[in-house]
Order: C-alpha cells, then sequence, then structure tokens
C-alpha cells in the first residue's frame, strides 16, 4: 500500500502477514475471504488455553494446515516486490485494517526529557547465559485486546517500546513485566511508517535496557532475539543467529524500510522484541519475517535498526508523533497483483481506499482508479509512487496521471501530513 503501511506482527488473541509487499499486495493484509481469526499476521498470535498433550498435537497439526492456507494468500496478494518473496507482517482486509488498525489507545503526556540513549560497544563478549540475565529484566509482553507481542523498556519510570503493529486495533493494551505484574499501557506517540510505538505505563523503578549502536554491526556478528513466540504462553523465548545483512532494503506496504537481516528465529510474538549482540546491546527491534509463495523460507528475519529508530522514537516522545512526513492518503495495489482486476485495465496501481481528509479525495480520487504515472514517470509498483515522493515536502504538489472508465485524467495533488493522515 502507497500510504496505509503496516507491519509485522504480534499474536492474535486465542498469531508478518505480507504486510508487506511484509508488502501488502492488497496492500493491507489479505484475506477477506479468513475468518476473522486468520486475518492477523503470525507473529501476533494471542495466547490460549493450556491443553492436553492430545489436544495439543492436533492443534498443531491444524495451524499447521491452516497456517498453509493463510500464508499462500498473504503472498498472493503482495505487489511491488518484484519478485517470488515477500515479508509478512499483520493479516486484515483493507477494508477491516482501515477501520482497526488505528491507535485506539488512551494517550498519555508526550515528555521531551526522556530519549532514547545508545551506548557505546561494550569491550567483552558475553556468554549467552550472561545476555539473557542481563537483557531478560528489559523485556516485557505486550498483551492487546486483540494481539500480543513484545516490548523493550526504556526508562525507569515507563516508558516502553513495541511495533505499531502489535498495538494497532488494540482497544486495551497490558504490559506483562517479569514479577509478572500487569499494568494497563497508554500511548505516548505511534508512526505506522516506521512501525513504532511509545508506551507508558505507571511503574517505578524498572530496568531499561541497554541499546547499542546499529552501525557498528558487521555481516556475521552473531546476535540473540528475545521475545514471546506465539504468545505469552511461550514467553522470554531466546534464540539465536548472525546478521546475514544490513542496510537490506524491504519493501512493507509499498514503502522501502531499511533492516537488517538475521536467520535468528522469529515468530508471530516476537514482534518488538530485541535483537541483541554479543554484548547484551539491542541493535534492533524485531518485526518481521519472510515468507515465498511457492517454496519453504527459513532464517530469513528482519529487524529495524536501533540506530534509525532512535530520532523516530525521540520524536514520539517529545511530540507524539512524527510531524512532516509527506503523504498522498492513498492506499494502492498493482493492478498485476489483483485477481479481481479487470482485464483490459492499463499498468498501474489500482486504487484500494483514499483518506477522506487527503486533497487526493478533495480533488475527486477514488477507490477503483488506476494511477499510470506519478510526475510524468509510469508506476507500476506501490515503491515507485512512493519514490516519487523522495526530496518533497508536505505542501508540495505531485501529478498524477489516473486512468478511470475509458479515459484518462490528470489531478494535481497536494501532499500532506502522514500523522495528521493517521489521526484518529
Amino acid at each position: 500500500m502507497a500510504e496505509n503501511n503496516s507491519l509485522f506482527g504480534g499474536h492474535r488473541q486465542r498469531p508478518f502477514r505480507k504486510r508487506r509487499e511484509t508488502g501488502s499486495g492488497r496492500l493491507e493484509d489479505p484475506g477477506s475471504r479468513m475468518r476473522p481469526e486468520e486475518n492477523r499476521p503470525p507473529w501476533e498470535i494471542p495466547p490460549r488455553r493450556r491443553l492436553s498433550s492430545g489436544g495439543f498435537a492436533l492443534l498443531v497439526f491444524a495451524v499447521l494446515i491452516l497456517g498453509a492456507a493463510f500464508f499462500t494468500r498473504a503472498i498472493h496478494f503482495s505487489t511491488g516486490s518484484g519478485g517470488s518473496f515477500s515479508t509478512r507482517p499483520p493479516l486484515s482486509t483493507p477494508e477491516a485494517t482501515q477501520k482497526s488498525a488505528g491507535l485506539l489507545l488512551q494517550r498519555a503526556p508526550t515528555n521531551p526529557d526522556v530519549t532514547l540513549n545508545l551506548s557505546a560497544l561494550a569491550g567483552d563478549k558475553q556468554t549467552y547465559q550472561q545476555i539473557y540475565t542481563k537483557s531478560i529484566p528489559s523485556v516485557v509482553g505486550v498483551e492487546g485486546s486483540k494481539y500480543t507481542g513484545t516490548g523493550i523498556i526504556i526508562s525507569s519510570d515507563g516508558y516502553i517500546i513495541t511495533n505499531y503493529h502489535v498495538v494497532a486495533g488494540n482497544s486495551k493494551v497490558e504490559i506483562c513485566l517479569q514479577n509478572q505484574s500487569k499494568y494497563e499501557a497508554r500511548l505516548v506517540g505511534g508512526d505506522k511508517q516506521n512501525d513504532l510505538v511509545v508506551l507508558k505505563i505507571e511503574a517505578k523503578g524498572l530496568t531499561p535496557a541497554e541499546f547499542g549502536n546499529s552501525s557498528s554491526l558487521r555481516v556475521g556478528d552473531r546476535v540473540l532475539a528475545i521475545g514471546n513466540p506465539l504468545g505469552i504462553e511461550l514467553r522470554d523465548t531466546m534464540t539465536d543467529g548472525i546478521i546475514s545483512a544490513i542496510n537490506r532494503d524491504v519493501i512493507v506496504d509499498g514503502r522501502i524500510m531499511t533492516l537488517i537481516q538475521t536467520n535468528a528465529a522469529l515468530n508471530a510474538g516476537n514482534s518488538g522484541g530485541p535483537l541483541l549482540n554479543e554484548s547484551g546491546q539491542v541493535v534492533g527491534i524485531n518485526t518481521m519475517k519472510m515468507s515465498s509463495y511457492d517454496s519453504s523460507v527459513e532464517g530469513l528475519g528482519f529487524a529495524i535498526p536501533i540506530t534509525s529508530a532512535k530520532p523516530v522514537i525521540d520524536q514520539l516522545l517529545a511530540k507524539g508523533a512524527v510531524l512532516g512526513s509527506p503523504a498522498l492518503g492513498v492506499t494502492v495495489a498493482a493492478v498485476d497483483g489483483l485477481e479481481t482486476a479487470a482485464p483490459d485495465l492499463p499498468q498501474g496501481l489500482y486504487v484500494l481506499s483514499v483518506h477522506q481528509k487527503s486533497d487526493a479525495y478533495q480533488k475527486g480520487l477514488r477507490p477503483g482508479d488506476v494511477i499510470v504515472s506519478c510526475n510524468g514517470k509510469a508506476v507500476v509498483a506501490a515503491s515507485q509512487l512512493n519514490l516519487s515522493k523522495s526530496g518533497l515536502k508536505v505542501g508540495d504538489t505531485v501529478q498524477l496521471k489516473i486512468y478511470r472508465g475509458g479515459t484518462y485524467q490528470t489531478y494535481f495533488v497536494t501532499l500532506m501530513d502522514r500523522s495528521k493522515l493517521e489521526e484518529e
């Protein structure tokens, strides 16, 4: 989706859909024909009641079958990725996403005095046991009314970071600490574009994580991931791996995110948890994994580099939103990726929705239109539409060539502040 961006996952109560192009072909999630409980990223699967060993075996079997169908659909709807791979964040139909993927929590005051502090690289490497012991007090469970995931404590007085897609759509979120105590979370700020949220709980004496410098990472460095795969029942699971690639550009809902790639096992519920270096410092925020339509894919997980997350988090703490990011206010999918597209449509981007507060809506763009070019350049992938805004700012105008009902029309649309369009 060119404008409606969201990401991987949490665990749905009671699981990264390809939010993706994790790209969402249909731009936000696959599955208008899925059952409600299947319309969420595998990362965000809610906790389930304990089952007997026999019941658990049957459940696993059922999940494997349903999961196969679910992932196939998610990938099938992805567009603009230019290949057979796609990352997977939360799942839902475009309509459901627009209605429920916003941040619904009660707001907490912003606090510009709190910032995310990065430490210099610690000298000595630690054992896995030492890293776990050091880091686990700073890892929390994020339990929503619909989805669950993982979070990281950034201050002793209750500021916590996690992924936007873990919190989106939840009317209530509780933070579960290591001592099993739970606190209701309020929203300080969130940014869908970067898949980051800052929450606040009324607690004191917490242990903040130590954050490192992800810019110093090299391919081959060992890393560890801690989180709650498949929900709270498997909370505080640690997996290990290496840095497989750095500065990996991944198309997510029509936008490009530059991420850390790792082969550490990541699953639904790991979203928002820490990726740790060998000194026990948080160098990434786990956010998604990759899947393939026609083959088995393992060991392709992705995390937001902490150095690129820091300015976003600091702005959320200070202002509650990332201001000044230009947006058209439309959700699109490549015509080639739509099963139901009319055979006579031209190559371009099919408009799935138009935000009613956007200038695009005021100028007359509507769902069903096809954007064939932006500023004179053909666009056939959502990422191309987003890249066409590079270097532009809020208030600038873009020229869109639109196909509708057999004729072509030209619209001049003013870019708007994304944070204003994302306000509920």
